[in-house]
């Protein structure tokens, strides 16, 4: 009775170990061909945190301006410049990194849009006259 009872456990225990195997190829392989994979834990959450301090300048403003169409065509249509300074702000209990629109003249760079991205992939702009910050995404 005893016997019969580890040999249920032990292939109880295979197949878990096979199917969480095969769960973790088809992600593997989802992601090396470009398709999304359907294993479940292999969904992305929409509060999964985006890693701002790893992003690059690039990468950050990319972030910016698929997020805020505004600034996508102030940046596209308009041709403002997008800056990322290296500089970081607390705001609203999160870490956010810098990112400015301005122009881009012969002696200097004018700021003209105030951006800062959060951890959680909040994007705030500064409003100057009421002296605060707004989000203009949803996340």
């Amino acid at each position: 009775m005893k016997n019969k009872k580890f040999r249920i456990i032990i292939s109880v225990l295979t197949v878990i170990f096979c199917v969480g195997t095969l769960a973790v190829f088809a992600e593997k392989s989802a992601s090396s061909s470009g398709k999304k994979s359907t294993a479940p834990h292999a969904r992305k959450d929409a509060r999964v945190k985006i890693n701002i301090l790893k992003m690059s300048d690039k990468e950050l403003v990319d972030y910016l301006l698929s997020e805020v169409p505004e600034a996508n065509k102030k940046v596209k249509v308009m041709g403002m410049t997008a800056l990322v300074t290296g500089e970081t702000l607390d705001l609203r209990d999160e870490h956010c990194r810098y990112v400015c629109l301005g122009t881009n003249h012969k002696e200097n760079f004018v700021r003209e849009i105030h951006y800062y991205i959060s951890a959680s992939g909040k994007i705030y702009e500064y409003d100057p006259i009421g002296d605060g910050y707004n989000i203009v995404n949803e996340k």
